[in-house]
C-alpha cells in the first residue's frame, strides 16, 4: 500500500527508466521527473436547469496528498474544460451523442497533451527548482482519476480503439 505516488513501485520505475536514457551532449544537470495526476468530474453547476462543467484539474505527484488536500494551498491547478455535448434528443441518437462526447474527450486530450508536451516528454524542460538548481525535467503522468460517467467515456473509448486494432488485423 502506498499513500504517496512517489514511493511507488511506478514512480521508482519511471525514475530509473529516466536515469538511464543516454544524456544529451554530455550535459551533467540533474535529471528529475514531475509526477502529473489528473482528475476530473463533470457537475452540474445549477440546482434547476441543465448547465454542467467538466473541468481537467492537474496536481503534481512530487508533492504529499497532505499538501493537496488543503483547499487554500493552491496545489490543483484547472488546466481543461470539456464542453458539454447536448446537440440533440437523447432519446432518439444516444449512439451519436456518446461517439461525440468521445470525440470531444480525446480532442480535448489532444490539445493538452500537444507537441511542445510530448517534446518535454522526451527530452526534459530545464527548470530552476526550488533549491535554485538547473534541472532536466521529464513530465510522466501517472494518474487519472474520474468519476463514474467520465470512466465510462475513458473505458469506451478505450474498448473501440481496442475493437478497431482487432478489427485492423493487429496493424
Amino acid at each position: 500500500l502506498y499513500d504517496k505516488l512517489y514511493t511507488s513501485n511506478a514512480w521508482h520505475t519511471a525514475h530509473n527508466d529516466m536515469q538511464k536514457q543516454q544524456r544529451e551532449d554530455n550535459c551533467t544537470l540533474e535529471r528529475v521527473i514531475v509526477g502529473l495526476m489528473f482528475w476530473s468530474d463533470s457537475t452540474h453547476l445549477t440546482q434547476f436547469g441543465h448547465a454542467t462543467a467538466w473541468p481537467v484539474y492537474l496536481f503534481f505527484g512530487n508533492l504529499s496528498k497532505y499538501e493537496h488536500v488543503s483547499a487554500s494551498s493552491g496545489l490543483c491547478h484547472p488546466v481543461a474544460f470539456i464542453p458539454s455535448v447536448s446537440f440533440c434528443p437523447r432519446k432518439n441518437h444516444a449512439g451519436l451523442l456518446a461517439h461525440c462526447k468521445h470525440e470531444l474527450f480525446h480532442a480535448i486530450w489532444g490539445i493538452m497533451l500537444d507537441n511542445e508536451f510530448i517534446e518535454a516528454y522526451r527530452s526534459s524542460i530545464v527548470i530552476t527548482c526550488h533549491d535554485g538548481v538547473l534541472h532536466h525535467v521529464y513530465p510522466r503522468i501517472f494518474t487519472y482519476s474520474a468519476d463514474y460517467p467520465e470512466k465510462y467515456i475513458t473505458v469506451e473509448q478505450f474498448r473501440s480503439s481496442i475493437h478497431r486494432y482487432i478489427c485492423a488485423g493487429g496493424q
